[in-house]
């Protein structure tokens, strides 16, 4: 595929702190002004219900679990830097969906990616913790609470994690792009919520990936559940 594929709200979400933090350390206006003009963009196409569309723009997917975390990340940074109402508003109502569509377990399969629990959607609970420690909001907290504590159920003895892949089939050697995003989140979750016991989930996967990686820095791009390279996933 050649050019630019259609925009894309949830990577969009998330791009908008790191355009704050480099406006910040620069002290280019231009910058903070073009994460705002992305903010608003971000607002221009929120769903009634609060959620946002997955995949690009054009692809058909209704309000999408995963996808409307990440654009959570860019309102609550844009509403950190500038303290404008409209802002959190619009993360308070994507955060509520967020709630409203959680499982019991504290796990996401309505509006998940291909209908099935997925772990990495951890970063979609750092999402509210993050909005729910900004705001004082309770109920936003307390569901991400219980996808992380749902996540941490999944660790197995060797440290890794069942019901990481994007598909069933890739659940039995996920990519390490999706391991990372696991383990990020329950780290960054754990650190917002003040719960110790989350960060000591990561070390035990982390000294078990460790043990992986080659001199030169080298690791697969996916791993089976006993830590071995999926030779077909290589990167």
């Amino acid at each position: 595929m050649k050019g630019w594929q259609p925009s894309y709200p949830e990577t969009t979400g998330y791009i908008i702190p790191t355009f704050l933090k480099c406006a910040s350390l620069t002290r280019r206006h231009e910058i903070t002004e073009r994460a705002l003009r992305t903010a608003e963009w971000e607002l221009s196409f929120q769903n009634a219900d609060g959620s946002f569309n997955g995949r690009p723009l054009g692809s058909g997917y209704d309000g999408l679990v995963f996808d409307t975390g990440q654009v959570i990340f860019g309102l609550v940074a844009v509403h950190k830097a500038i303290g404008e109402g409209k802002y959190l508003n619009a993360a308070v109502k994507a955060g509520r969906w967020l709630v409203q569509v959680q499982d019991k377990a504290g796990s996401w399969i309505q509006h998940a990616f291909n209908n099935i629990t997925h772990t990495y959607y951890t970063r979609v609970a750092w999402a509210p913790a993050e909005r729910g420690t900004h705001t004082g909001e309770e109920i936003i907290s307390t569901s991400a609470q219980r996808n992380t504590d749902w996540a941490v159920a999944q660790q197995q003895s060797n440290g890794g994690f069942e019901h990481t892949g994007f598909t069933v089939s890739c659940h039995a050697a996920p990519y390490t792009h999706t391991i990372a995003y696991t383990m990020e989140n329950l780290l960054e979750t754990g650190s917002c919520l003040d719960q110790r016991e989350y960060i000591e989930v990561v070390m035990r996967s982390a000294d078990s990936w460790i043990g992986t990686v080659r001199e030169d820095g080298y690791c697969s791009g996916a791993y089976d559940r006993e830590w071995k390279s999926d030779a077909a996933s290589t990167a």
